[in-house]
Formats: structure tokens, C-alpha cells, sequence
């Protein structure tokens, strides 16, 4: 099990009796929940750090920061990783290494998960609004 903490920390708990197997340092809280993709797991900071974890080692295999704090928790795309934050920039990242891939701008903060239905993304946004954007 994958958990965030108030204490800057991903910690990773053994479902059996609930003792840490690892743990990764943040510079800030990680309040959102973690997501879980193929050998992989995503995690994101309020300060806008994304990482994601190799699951069977447990090893960091990339960061990446974003200029603004997560909207809501990443949104694994077959091998893109998508993600709102709250100036309301949706980012598209290669899962495999966090490169960006594109961004969109939306006219409000995003305040939720990113759907993926189609062959379009779905954003909730501060102002009320769903944006509906084409995926690449």
C-alpha cells in the first residue's frame, strides 16, 4: 500500500501488519493520493513535485516539478501520465521518463482528476466548468 503523509513522505506499508518498506522525502506534504500504473507508482507534492516509483524495487525513477500545485492526483494514460494544477495548465507527461508531452491552458484552475473517455480528457475546473480537450 502507497500512502502520502502530512510529513513530506510517500511511504510504501506492508498490507500484512502494516510496517513501512520504504519511504520517499518531499519538499512538501503529500496530501493527494498516489496512482498506481503498470510496475509503477505516481505521486504528487503540493509544491507541484511529481515522482514516479518503480513498485518492485521501490526506487525513485524520476521527479519532475510542475510550476504550480496539483489540481487533483495524476491520471495514468496508457504511457502518458496526465494532471491539472491549480493555475489551470492541464500537463500530459511521458510516464516513463516525465518529459512534458503537450500542455493546455484552461480558462480556471483545475480542482480534480483528469477523465480520459475516448479520445478526449475531461477537466474539472474552479469555475464549474468540465473542459472537454482532444488527446493527443
Amino acid at each position: 500500500v502507497w500512502t502520502g503523509a502530512q510529513a513530506r513522505l510517500l511511504r510504501a506499508l506492508a498490507l500484512s501488519d502494516g510496517r513501512e518498506l520504504a519511504r520517499l522525502a518531499f519538499p512538501s506534504p503529500v496530501r493527494l493520493a498516489p496512482v498506481l500504473g503498470p510496475g509503477r507508482v505516481y505521486a504528487a507534492a503540493e509544491d507541484g513535485t511529481i515522482a514516479a516509483i518503480d513498485r518492485a524495487t521501490r526506487a525513485e525513477v524520476w521527479r519532475r516539478r510542475l510550476p504550480a500545485r496539483p489540481g487533483g492526483e495524476p491520471t495514468v494514460d496508457g504511457d502518458r501520465l496526465v494532471l491539472g494544477d491549480r493555475s489551470g495548465v492541464v500537463h500530459v507527461l511521458a510516464a516513463a521518463t516525465g518529459e512534458p508531452i503537450r500542455t493546455w491552458t484552461l480558462p480556471a484552475p483545475v480542482t480534480g482528476r483528469i477523465a480520459r473517455l475516448g479520445g478526449h480528457y475531461y477537466a474539472p475546473a474552479e469555475d464549474g466548468y468540465v473542459y472537454r480537450i482532444d488527446a493527443p
